[in-house]
């Protein structure tokens, strides 16, 4: 499908997007981003990785099969010194030698209205004869999430 009429092309739509402060920081993609922080940018009737679109605007094609890895670990950049190839291997390498877990848990997860603290909290309150009800209320969380942490059904992590 190609542009319509009037359209401005994908590389002008991109660059309308990025938001440069200074030429080596990063450079914040200013459009949708997923739940990781990673931009999402439409380019040839699909979604890509703006940080794809990066790579392919300002330095070339990608190579069949390869990655756009981000040397800076900051998932929504897109300054073009700050992106390089490599394969899924060095990926996940690179990932696993910053401790960065693909599938955060407790506190770390960007969801997360409770800490380790606060979950330790509610497991000696209940422990001590507080209701489910009560707990959730005072913790501004609802009884069934109470219920899933006593039942070690989730934070199984916190002890």
């Amino acid at each position: 499908m190609g542009r319509m009429k009037g359209n401005p092309p994908p590389e002008i739509r991109f660059s309308r997007k990025v938001i440069i402060r200074q030429e080596n920081d990063c450079w914040d993609f200013d459009g949708f981003h997923d739940q990781g922080g990673y931009g999402k940018f439409r380019y040839n009737g699909r979604q890509i990785a703006a940080s794809r679109a990066a790579y392919i605007f300002y330095i070339g094609p990608i190579p069949i099969g390869m990655c756009v890895l981000h040397v800076c670990d900051n998932p929504g950049c897109v300054n073009p010194s700050h992106l390089k190839i490599g394969t899924n291997l060095d990926n996940i390498t690179d990932r696993n030698n910053k401790n960065r877990n693909a599938h955060p848990i407790g506190e770390k997860h960007p969801k997360a209205k409770l800490t380790d603290l606060m979950v330790k909290e509610i497991k000696m309150r209940v422990a001590f004869g507080d209701t489910h009800a009560k707990v959730a209320k005072e913790y501004m969380v609802s009884p069934a999430c109470v219920d899933l942490i006593i039942e070690k059904r989730t934070w199984r992590h916190v002890k």
